[in-house]
């Protein structure tokens, strides 16, 4: 993935941030892995259109792509 996403330095002022900082990281994550403009995915055969900011995930990926257990995923999805 190229690009990047305004992140503003006063997040760490943020309880989530200084109490549990796995549900930071999956927010972050999420930023991160949302498109930045309306696109079309293949998905069963069948084009889905994500609009900008949306994305496709689960917790097997996304605990492939950051170094928390799927329980903390799942956790932190339910904050």
């Amino acid at each position: 993935m190229d690009g990047w996403i305004p992140l503003f330095r006063k997040i760490m002022d943020s309880s989530v941030w200084k109490t549990n900082p796995k549900i930071a990281m999956v927010w972050i994550w999420c930023l991160l892995k949302a498109s930045h403009e309306d696109q079309k995915f293949p998905f069963n055969g069948q084009d889905i259109e994500l609009k900008a900011g949306q994305f496709i995930t689960g917790s097997r990926k996304a605990t492939e792509e950051m170094p928390l257990t799927r329980q903390s995923v799942r956790s932190a999805w339910t904050y």
